[in-house]
């Protein structure tokens, strides 16, 4: 259960983290671009990112907070089979949300992030919808998509599996109530 913990908590820091660079790269190019060059588009594109994040990371530290109170076999929570399924069904639904969160805001930050990046760096010379700017979009979306699969593999299927399995072992274990009649 140890090894679950240590993965899932790894996550939420490693995701905290990158939130917290998300916030500050934007904010930085919202302040330096948007606001003191008086780049309207710029600073358009940049509140929408932030604003896009902040429902993940109130949802990340909701959660994990959550997860983090559970302390399998220790007290307030009931037995250590309740504690497992509480912690399989706040991980499990996390999931969930984060998987459609991804669907929906993935293909948009990286649509942000591309056109950003060609607007401050190569201002007026490109059109969104040139060739340098879908092939990077398509190439960082690959990356996005092969890092966010093999994440939720390492951080979200395994453990929940295995939670699962120590779940059916328990029920496996419990003593089946038999039918008769006893008085």
């Amino acid at each position: 259960m140890k090894k679950q913990n240590n993965i899932i908590m790894h996550y939420f820091w490693g995701t905290f983290i990158f939130h917290i660079l998300i916030y500050a790269m934007l904010g930085h190019v919202t302040v330096k671009y948007g606001i003191i060059m008086s780049d309207y588009f710029v600073l358009i594109l940049s509140l929408a990112g932030i604003f896009l994040t902040i429902p993940f990371t109130a949802k990340l530290i909701s959660k994990f907070k959550q997860l983090a109170k559970i302390q399998v076999g220790g007290k307030g929570h009931g037995s250590i089979k309740d504690q497992l399924s509480l912690k399989h069904k706040i991980l499990s639904g996390y999931y969930n949300f984060k998987k459609i969160y991804d669907y929906l805001v993935i293909p948009i930050h990286s649509a942000i992030g591309v056109v950003l990046s060609f607007h401050i760096i190569v201002p007026e010379s490109v059109s969104f919808v040139s060739l340098p700017v879908i092939t990077i979009f398509v190439f960082t979306m690959a990356s996005c998509w092969w890092v966010v699969y093999t994440d939720n593999k390492k951080h979200f299927v395994q453990p929940l599996k295995e939670i699962r399995g120590i779940l059916d072992e328990f029920d496996r274990e419990q003593p089946k109530e038999s039918g008769g009649n006893f008085h």
